[in-house]
């Protein structure tokens, strides 16, 4: 009998083998389908996020100022609020990088970071209006984007006023598209909206570096297979003040997260060194263990 054996069988209900055993069945009172909701918009939510720093070109460990959220409708709304969204907001904050995270309930007020072009879907619109489909096309991309998108959230339809009369078209039978303004990057999904500010300060700058020596340091630590709890000395050269002011303003969340128990100008004996480019500017770092470890 092997340990697997061993472990599943009791007194009660003894067997000859766990691989002979029926598979166990899901007791489907025990799905939680309220926080199954909620995981999934909050990955959305994540995934939008992502979407949004790879349009705008910005690297992952790049903190950013902040990040605005529409909702497609009141219900996804509602699913979000009803959570424990203060804790959510954190984890968003923190899977993206991000310093502030705004939930806008207005789409009239998303139009100061987005603007929105609207579409008639033409494989939905074809057969149904024929001749009169380029005048949709037009009517459409010279209309209200935002203030469409609220008779469509409200109402479910929109009401085209055309040359020879009005057409009724459904939210689903018109596209939305939008685009980034100036000093924004944009994804759009589902069930919402997620926008990132690209502007970065000289604060959020010198942080995104030093998220970078971390990153240097981390992965050297696994070249070297040390163990998680390993206390190291770090040792730091670089030409750059650029780098040397970053390194200085966030000492402690280097050591922090790469348990340093100091990070010391010049080379570490006996350790060593590699070099590295932190935007275009040289960093030699050396790596050993502290003493006692």
């Amino acid at each position: 009998m092997t340990a697997t054996d061993n472990t599943q069988q009791t007194g009660l209900t003894p067997m000859v083998s766990v691989h002979l055993a029926d598979y166990p069945k899901a007791d489907e009172n025990l799905i939680d389908e309220k926080m199954l909701g909620e995981i999934k918009l909050m990955r959305e939510i994540v995934s939008l996020g992502r979407a949004a720093r790879s349009n705008g070109h910005l690297k992952v460990r790049q903190p950013l100022a902040g990040m605005k959220v529409m909702f497609s409708n009141q219900t996804v709304a509602d699913v979000f609020w009803n959570s424990d969204f203060i804790d959510n907001v954190r984890v968003i904050q923190d899977e993206l990088n991000i310093k502030e995270m705004k939930v806008l309930a207005d789409k009239a007020e998303f139009e100061e970071y987005v603007s929105f072009a609207l579409l008639p879907d033409f494989k939905k619109l074809g057969p149904k209006l024929g001749k009169k489909l380029p005048e949709v096309k037009q009517y459409l991309a010279e209309a209200d984007g935002a203030a469409m998108l609220v008779e469509l959230d409200k109402n479910k339809k929109a009401i085209l006023k055309l040359s020879d009369g009005e057409v009724e078209l459904t939210d689903e039978e018109i596209q939305v598209r939008l685009t980034a303004k100036e000093g924004w990057t944009a994804a759009q999904g589902t069930n919402c909206v997620v926008v990132l500010a690209t502007e970065l300060t000289d604060e959020l700058l010198s942080e995104g570096r030093a998220r970078e020596v971390v990153r240097l340091i981390q992965d050297r630590r696994k070249e070297l297979k040390l163990n998680y709890t390993d206390r190291i000395l770090v040792g730091i050269q670089t030409p750059s003040r650029m780098i040397g002011t970053s390194l200085h303003e966030h000492i402690e969340y280097i050591k922090g997260e790469t348990l340093a128990v100091d990070l010391k100008k010049g080379q570490i004996p006996d350790a060593e060194s590699f070099s590295h480019s932190i935007e275009g500017e040289k960093l030699t770092l050396s790596i050993a263990l502290a003493s006692g470890e």
